[in-house]
Order: C-alpha cells, then structure tokens, then sequence
C-alpha cells in the first residue's frame, strides 16, 4: 500500500505549468509515477531524486515555498515536517484525511497551507497561493516560542525537575528509616 500516492498532489500543482514556478523534488519512491508527471511539468518540475542529507537540507534552505506531501495512514506523521518547520519557511501542505495525524502539528504552525486531497471540488489557485507565501519566515524567537517544548532547554529543565523531586523523595525515606 503506498502511503504518499503524489499523483493527486502533482494534479492540484498543475496550474504552476508554464508559470515561472519550478517544483523541485527531492525524493525518492513513485519513479514511474514522477517520470509520468516530469512528462507533463516540463521545466517546471525537476526531479533530483535521492540525495545526501547536506544537499537536502541545503535545498530546503534556499527554498521559498516547501512542498510536503502527508501521509494516507491515520497513524504516521512525515518525519520531515518538524524539520521543514524548524526552517520557519511557508509550507505548502497536501493531506489525504481530514483525520490526518499530523493535524496537532500543523495547527500550531502559522507559515502551513493545508490542501485537503480529499476533497474533490477544490478550486484552489495554487499559483496564488505560493506567491502569497513566498519568502515568508518565522523567526527563530517566534519558532522557540511555538515548540518550547521540543526544545533542549526544556528536556532538560524536566530531567532537573524530575531528579530534584526523586532526591526530595530519596532524602525523606532515608529520614524515615530507624
């Protein structure tokens, strides 16, 4: 069962053909299906496949607008998303289900468009939509704000916590002992 079908995500991307928007996918999987869309998308759509980490992470770096394509499963999240999001860059999200597992998460984001591939009367100008997106951040203050609680600092401000309690306990059972 494929889990990221991107054909209905590459027909809601349509408009961007013979616009000066270029989809760059860094991905693997679906080969024939891309190479199906390549077909259709010309220049605007390049394929690089599989890359090292340090070429994607530098794509996503100089990227506008990010393209993620979530997952047809109410149980899994893309692993990419909390990435994407720690760059403060727009994204451009395609879901399946109303349901999807990711939606805590998006909600808290405020750089997300989520396109719902489910629904079949979507009259999206996609081509809109990127351009208002385009080039917008959310700084690194504002990020830290959002996911205090993913943060280092906060780990171990728990860890802290938990240790000075299990002490406070330790020391009071010792007191007790005859």
């Amino acid at each position: 069962k494929m889990i990221r079908d991107p054909r209905k995500m590459f027909n809601h991307v349509k408009p961007i053909i013979g616009t000066d928007i270029v989809l760059n996918l860094y991905s693997w999987g679906c080969e024939d299906v891309v190479d199906e869309y390549k077909k259709i998308f010309g220049d605007n759509l390049v394929c690089y496949g599989k890359v090292p980490y340090d070429v994607a992470h530098k794509a996503v770096a100089e990227a506008d607008v990010l393209l993620n394509l979530s997952n047809d499963d109410e149980y899994q999240v893309p692993g990419k998303i909390m990435e994407y999001f720690s760059f403060g860059k727009a994204v451009l999200n395609f879901k399946f289900r109303d349901d999807d597992a990711g939606n805590c998460e998006y909600e808290r984001y405020p750089l997300i468009y989520n396109v719902n591939l489910s629904d079949a009367e979507n009259n999206l100008d996609i081509v809109k939509v990127i351009r208002s997106f385009s080039g917008k951040r959310v700084s690194a203050e504002g990020l830290s704000q959002l996911y205090f609680d993913s943060t280092p600092e906060y780990v171990v401000s728990l860890l802290q916590k938990t240790h000075a309690d299990y002490r406070t306990v330790r020391v009071c059972e010792e007191e007790n002992v005859e």
